[in-house]
């Protein structure tokens, strides 16, 4: 049994790890492919010059997305980020029952100010009263 192991004219099964058994060629046009993909693009002569200023309208969609995805979710989820939200209407609005939540991301979300009165007096009296009693104190 030895003997076979030993064997010199036996052909080894040599493990090596994919770095090794790609071309350098290969390589070298994957890292290049790679740095050009992943490389920042370069600022117009008009780009804003404060730093991270050039991030500002992707993050506002992500956060409107982001409220958008939280405000349709399903009540188990709504109701704990209830507990993280920042102001007391967003806390409320995250209490009520889903039908509600989607018909305001529907109708007023992104929409402005306004939108969301509209959308306010449109509701059933024991919305509207609600909103007053739990979020103006009144």
């Amino acid at each position: 049994m030895s003997a076979f192991i030993d064997d010199p004219t036996r052909p080894t099964k040599r493990l090596e790890s994919r770095r090794a058994r790609t071309p350098k060629k290969r390589l070298d046009r994957a890292h290049k492919r790679w740095r050009a993909d992943n490389r920042p693009a370069q600022q117009s002569p008009r780009a804003p010059t404060r730093r991270g200023s050039e991030h500002r309208y992707t993050f506002s969609v992500i956060s409107s997305t982001l409220e958008r995805h939280v405000l349709t979710a399903p009540d188990v989820i709504a109701h704990a980020a209830a507990g993280l939200a920042a102001d007391s209407d967003q806390a409320w609005m995250l209490r009520q029952p889903r039908t509600l939540r989607r018909s305001f991301a529907e109708e007023a979300l992104g929409r402005g100010e306004i939108a969301e009165r509209i959308w306010m007096l449109r509701q059933a009296d024991d919305v509207r009263e609600a909103y007053v009693r739990e979020v103006l104190g009144g």
